[in-house]
This record gives C-alpha cells, sequence and structure tokens, in this order.
C-alpha cells in the first residue's frame, strides 16, 4: 500500500516537473527569440554587438554544447563589427 502511494506521489512530481521544464523552455526561447530580433534589426554595428553579448550571457547561463555553433557564427559577426569600427 506504501509503495503504491508512493508511486502515486512519483507520478505526481513528475508531472510537475515536466511542467516546470516546459515552461523554462518556453521563456528561454522567448528570450533568445528577441535577443536575435534585436540582433537581426541592429543599425549599427555597437547594436549588434550589445545583442550578441547578450546572447552569449544566455548561452553561458543556459547553454551546453548544443548552441557551439550559434556561438561560433555569432563570434565570428561580433568580431567583425569590432574590426568595422
Amino acid at each position: 500500500m506504501e509503495a503504491t502511494h508512493q508511486l502515486k506521489q512519483l507520478q505526481s512530481v513528475c508531472v510537475v516537473v515536466r511542467q516546470s521544464i516546459c515552461t523554462a523552455h518556453q521563456s528561454q526561447f522567448m528570450a533568445f527569440d528577441q535577443l536575435l530580433h534585436s540582433l537581426s534589426i541592429s543599425k549599427t554595428g555597437s547594436e549588434a554587438v550589445v545583442a550578441i553579448d547578450s546572447l552569449n550571457e544566455m548561452f553561458n547561463q543556459y547553454g551546453g554544447d548544443e548552441y557551439i555553433v550559434a556561438r561560433a557564427y555569432l563570434n565570428q559577426l561580433r568580431s567583425d563589427f569590432i574590426e568595422d569600427d
């Protein structure tokens, strides 16, 4: 009986954790999307560098290997903008 109760609690906890993860990923996606939009409408190299730096901060906070290609492209772009200034 106790084991059955614990299993039901475990199932409930898994539902809550799953919802929490989905919510966290959704908010991360929205933040990334907003920063990418800011980058895409940048009018100056300085604006682009600020957006890239913000994206890099998010990569550091949330990222892992899945962001390595994006980070490489953005850092090359950042380097190009700094050279142009």
